[in-house]
């Protein structure tokens, strides 16, 4: 028993003489730290080498998801430069520019016609919006909604049309009731002044 002190002895003092002087004696928590943080940088300098090799190998697998985000990309680009390009503009305001022009032409014509003409034409109008008017009435009887639809379209259209031709009605009757005062008001004057011619000679 005292030999075997004698030996443990011995080994410690041994390992007191090969350890360095002034550091702490190791320690079980130091050495699982020490193993922690060599893990952690290991750990650490591989992640850069595994997405610099991944990052390849995905567009490399994924041509065709490369290749569509693309073709989107550019058709949206040339999408909007359509919108804003200054052709769209353009044709915008010619199209607003024909429009005024066709409307004052149609004005032109009706105030260039008879009174006769357009009374018969709103006659036809009236006409159009009591055929509309039935068969909208029968419809709505019959509970035809595809019908109905129909012949509220066409009552409306009508509608429109009538209010619109009795308004150029009325307004080509004024133009026809000062033509006439007109017309009187020369007849007068030349009358008048052939009163006078015969006074004065």
């Amino acid at each position: 028993m005292a030999q075997t002190l004698k030996d443990l002895q011995h080994i410690l003092l041994s390992l007191i003489i090969f350890y360095p002087v002034g550091l702490p004696l190791p320690t079980f928590a130091t050495h699982l730290q020490h193993l922690h943080t060599s893990q952690y940088q290991f750990s650490k300098a591989d992640i850069p080498t595994h997405k610099s090799e991944s990052t390849p190998r995905e567009n490399q697998a994924n041509p065709l998801k490369q290749a569509i985000m693309s073709s989107a990309m550019s058709e949206k680009s040339t999408s909007q430069s359509k919108r804003n390009s200054p052709k769209r503009s353009l044709a915008s305001s010619s199209a607003t520019s024909d429009a005024k022009r066709r409307k004052s032409e149609h004005i032109k014509k009706f105030t260039e016609m008879k009174l006769e003409d357009i009374e018969q034409i709103f006659q036809n109008s009236r006409n159009a919006l009591d055929r509309a008017e039935e068969l909208y009435q029968d419809a709505e009887k019959a509970r035809a909604h595809q019908t109905l639809s129909s012949a509220m379209i066409r009552k409306a259209n009508a509608t429109k049309d009538t209010a619109r031709l009795e308004m150029i009605k009325d307004a080509r009757e004024a133009i026809e009731k000062r033509d006439n005062l007109q017309i009187q008001v020369e007849k007068q004057k030349k009358e008048l002044f052939t009163v006078e011619t015969k006074l004065l000679t």
